[in-house]
């Protein structure tokens, strides 16, 4: 599973990130969070200043092939942890279940 992580932190660090600053204004993209936890308080970041000459262009990012490709890549990796997770889950179990008809041995 870390792995998989290590995949999804490449991908959001590269591609990913490079795509959404290409056509998506920086404050658009961390405007709508708010950190809760950190050093001295709670900070927000709703009130950005506005930036006129920075403009977010969302239709031409989902319309490019290259991030649809990228967020396809993501979905995909998660879908197979997802499922690599449930087949260790019910080996789990099994190995749960020989253990305990040992013990009722």
């Amino acid at each position: 599973m870390v792995e998989d992580e290590n995949m999804h932190s490449e991908i959001y660090i590269g591609p990913y990130q490079e795509t959404l600053s290409k056509h998506i204004s920086w404050n658009d993209l961390i405007r709508s969070y708010t950190i809760n936890q950190v050093r001295f308080n709670n900070i927000t970041l709703e009130s950005m200043p506005e930036n006129a000459f920075l403009t977010s262009d969302y239709q031409s990012l989902l319309s490019n092939r290259y991030f649809l490709n990228i967020l396809h890549r993501r979905a995909t990796i998660c879908m197979i942890s997802n499922q690599e997770t449930n087949v260790l889950i019910d080996k789990a179990h099994q190995i749960i279940q020989l253990i305990d008809n040992d013990l009722e041995k």
